[in-house]
């Protein structure tokens, strides 16, 4: 899948996405494959694109925009490795905010 595609999230029994699993299923989840990040690099490289795939939309590139410039702030290639399970929680935090949102509005 290229960054460009639109992924193919689980979805329920109605067909709608099941915006838990996608966010939150140990195996596939992009909460649990984010935290294995090992470096700042890979962190903030892992967020970008999954923040990438979750605004696909037309109106969407400023909001991507927006958080490529936080988390570019956020995880500098010189982030002490004890720093990382710290930003690693701070990053999961965020994505599970999009996902309330997501939910709320499924």
């Amino acid at each position: 899948m290229t960054e460009t595609d639109k992924p193919a999230w689980p979805t329920l029994a109605d067909g709608s996405t099941d915006w838990e699993a996608v966010f939150e299923d140990p195996q596939s989840g992009l909460i649990p494959l984010i935290t294995q990040a090992q470096t700042a690099p890979a962190l903030r490289e892992c967020a970008i694109v999954v923040v990438r795939q979750l605004h696909t939309r037309k109106k969407d590139p400023d909001v991507v925009a927006g958080f490529v410039a936080q988390l570019e702030e956020m995880v500098p290639d010189n982030l002490p490795a004890g720093a990382l399970p710290k930003v690693a929680g701070a990053i999961a935090g965020v994505l599970r905010q999009i996902k309330e949102d997501r939910i709320r509005r499924a």
